[in-house]
C-alpha cells in the first residue's frame, strides 16, 4: 500500500476510534439471571388470617408484602374514590370487601374523625364508620398510623389516637374494645396461629391480647431500650416475634430483637447508629431479613447493610449499604429473591444476598414499602407507579399526579389499590384502583 493510502486509512480509523469512544459506552451484558440462587418461597397457612389477596399492612404476618394473586396487567386506572384526609393501606375482607382508614376525615358537622372505610370491588361506598365507641366519646379519634388487618372470620382490628384498639364485625359494630395505656400508631398489627393479637402504643409499650380483647401480656423494651412502634412480624411456625428496639441516649442504637410467643427474649442483635426505622422479612424457610443503614446518624457505619439472619440470630450474609438510604420496607417474590428501595433505584437480590441489577425509576425517591404479585412483578412508588419484572424491566408505569401515603396492596381481578397523599389535588385523598 502507498503511503499516501496508508496515511488515509490511519487517520480513517483513528477518527472512528476517537468519535467511538466519545460516544456513550455500550450497556454492559445483561447478567446470567441462572447464575443466580432462587429459594421457592412456600405459602404459610394461617387459619386466623383472612385467605385473601391482602388482609393485612404487609400482607402477612412474616412481612413478606407479597400476594398469591396476580396484579395490573395494563397499568390503567379501573376507579378512583375520592375520600377526603388521609387514606391507609387498602386490606381485602373475606367477601371481597376493602377497607382502609381515613385519618382526619369530616364528618357531616365538617369536624375532623378517624374513619374506617368499606368499599365494594367495583369503588362505590358500602360503609364509613367513625372510630369512635361510644359515638358520642369526648375524646375523637382523629388519627392513626395503623392499618387494619382482617380476621378469618371477617373481625376487622384496628387501633386508634386516644389508645382505643377495636374488634369489629364486618359490618361495622363493635365485638370488642381494648383500652391501651396511649395512641396505637403500629402500621403492622399481627395476629399469631391462636389468635392472639400483637400490638404497640406511642409510649414504647408491647401488647398481646388474646383472641376475645383482654390482655395477654405487655412489657416495655429491656436495658433501657425502646420499641420504635413500626411492628412485629412472626416466623414461619409462628412461635418467635421479631421486632425492632433501640436507644436514643446518646446516640440511636438500633437493634434486632427475638421474642416467644409468651413475651420472653429470644435473642438480639445490634444493627448499629442511625438509620430509618423499617419492619424484618421473614421467609418460608424461617430466614429474618433487615435493611438497616446508618444515613440517619453515621451515613459511614460499617454495619450499614441488608442482612439475612438465621433463626438463632447468626448472620448468614451482609450486603453493605454504607452511605446509602434505605426507604420503605423490603419485599421477597415467590423465588427467594429479594427487593430494596434504596433512593430512587429499585435493588434485585438473590438468595445469597448476591445484587442481581439495579434500576433507576423516575427522579423522586419512594418512600413506601415494596409489595410483589403472584407474577414476581414488584411495584414502587415514586413520581409515578412503576411494576417491574424479576428480570429489573420495567413492565408499565402511570402517573397519578398526587404521590402515595402509604404502601399499595394487591385485590382480587389483577386489582391494586393505593391512596393518595394529604394534599388539596386533583388527584390528593383518593383512593385508585389500577389494573
Amino acid at each position: 500500500m502507498r503511503l499516501k493510502e496508508m496515511l488515509l486509512v490511519g487517520i480513517f480509523l483513528g477518527g472512528g476510534f476517537f468519535f467511538a469512544a466519545c460516544r456513550e459506552a455500550a450497556p454492559p451484558e445483561p447478567p446470567n439471571y441462572f447464575d443466580w440462587r432462587t429459594e421457592p418461597q412456600q405459602t404459610i397457612p394461617w387459619p386466623t388470617l383472612a385467605d385473601t389477596p391482602w388482609p393485612m399492612y404487609r400482607a402477612d404476618p412474616q412481612g413478606t408484602g407479597r400476594s398469591r394473586w396476580p396484579g395490573p396487567r395494563g397499568g390503567s386506572v379501573a376507579w378512583k374514590q375520592f375520600i377526603g384526609g388521609r387514606v391507609g393501606v387498602a386490606v381485602i375482607g373475606p367477601d371481597s370487601t376493602i377497607y382502609f382508614t381515613n385519618p382526619y376525615g369530616r364528618d357531616d358537622n365538617g369536624e375532623q374523625r378517624l374513619f374506617l372505610w368499606a368499599l365494594r370491588p367495583d369503588g362505590s361506598v358500602r360503609a364509613k364508620i367513625s372510630l369512635d365507641f361510644p359515638p358520642n366519646a369526648p375524646l375523637h379519634s382523629t388519627h392513626t398510623d395503623c392499618q387494619p388487618l382482617v380476621g378469618a372470620d371477617g373481625a376487622i382490628y384496628i387501633g386508634t389516637n386516644n389508645g382505643n384498639f377495636y374488634a369489629l364485625e364486618p359490618d361495622g359494630r363493635l365485638r370488642w374494645q381494648f383500652k391501651a395505656d396511649a395512641g396505637i400508631f403500629t402500621p403492622q398489627l399481627n395476629i399469631d396461629l391462636e389468635g392472639n393479637l400483637y400490638f404497640f402504643d406511642e409510649t414504647w409499650t408491647f401488647y398481646s391480647l388474646k383472641p376475645d380483647g383482654s390482655l395477654r401480656w405487655k412489657m416495655q423494651a429491656p436495658d433501657g431500650m425502646q420499641f420504635p412502634g413500626q411492628g412485629a412480624v412472626l416466623s414461619a411456625d409462628g412461635e418467635t416475634i421479631y421486632t425492632i428496639a433501640m436507644k436514643t441516649d446518646p446516640h440511636r442504637i438500633v437493634w434486632l430483637m427475638a421474642f416467644s410467643r409468651a413475651g420472653e427474649e429470644v435473642w438480639r442483635y445490634e444493627l448499629g447508629r442511625g438509620g430509618p426505622i423499617v419492619l424484618p422479612l421473614v421467609d418460608s424457610a424461617g430466614r429474618i431479613y433487615v435493611a438497616f443503614d446508618g444515613a440517619g446518624e453515621r451515613p459511614e457505619d460499617e454495619k450499614s447493610g441488608l442482612y439475612a439472619f438465621s433463626p438463632d440470630g447468626e448472620v448468614i450474609w451482609k450486603y453493605s449499604l454504607t452511605g446509602l438510604r434505605v426507604a420503605g420496607e423490603p419485599t421477597m417474590d415467590h423465588n427467594g429473591q429479594l427487593y430494596v428501595n434504596i433512593g430512587n433505584w429499585l435493588y434485585s437480590f438473590d438468595y445469597d444476598g448476591k445484587r442481581r441489577w439495579r434500576v433507576r425509576l423516575g427522579s423522586i425517591p419512594a418512600t413506601q414499602a415494596l409489595i410483589c404479585d403472584a407474577n414476581n412483578v414488584v411495584y414502587y412508588m415514586g413520581d409515578k407507579l412503576y411494576a417491574v419484572n424479576d428480570r429489573g424491566k420495567v413492565e408499565w408505569s402511570v402517573a397519578i399526579g398526587a404521590n402515595a401515603f402509604f404502601s399499595s396492596s394487591i385485590g382480587y381481578n389483577n386489582m391494586l389499590f393505593f391512596g393518595t397523599s394529604f394534599v388539596p389535588t386533583p388527584a390528593g385523598q383518593q383512593l385508585f384502583a389500577i389494573h
